[in-house]
């Protein structure tokens, strides 16, 4: 059964290591791996070792998450920025009812 996880995440590798005119020869030597195995980890025959995905992500110049999820930590972050935006906003409103609310209490105190 070939999981899906890493059929992907070969894909990705694949595309980042044609797209930086590396054959698998070169990428193979560099990351200190079989370029049979390359082979097979490109096209989802194989899994591979949290050092490996390092030693690989690293020569092909992308973070882990990349070739595991493919988004790099500027999407997240993106989405991390936009998120607390949002949250500001309804902070903004919360308070701004809150405030309403404790001065219609104040008026009928009065």
């Amino acid at each position: 059964m070939v999981d899906e996880l890493y059929v992907e995440a070969g894909k990705r590798i694949r595309k980042l290591r044609k797209s930086l005119g590396y054959s698998e020869e070169e990428l193979s030597a560099t990351v200190g791996i079989t370029r049979k195995f390359l082979y097979e980890v490109e096209t989802g025959k194989s899994g591979f070792s949290a050092d490996k995905l390092f030693k690989i992500a690293r020569a092909l110049g992308v973070g882990c998450d990349y070739i595991l999820m493919g988004v790099v930590k500027s999407d997240i972050e993106k989405e991390i920025s936009e998120t607390e935006k949002l949250l500001e906003i309804h902070y903004s409103a919360l308070r701004q009812k809150m405030e309403k609310l404790r001065g219609i209490m104040q008026k009928e105190s009065d």
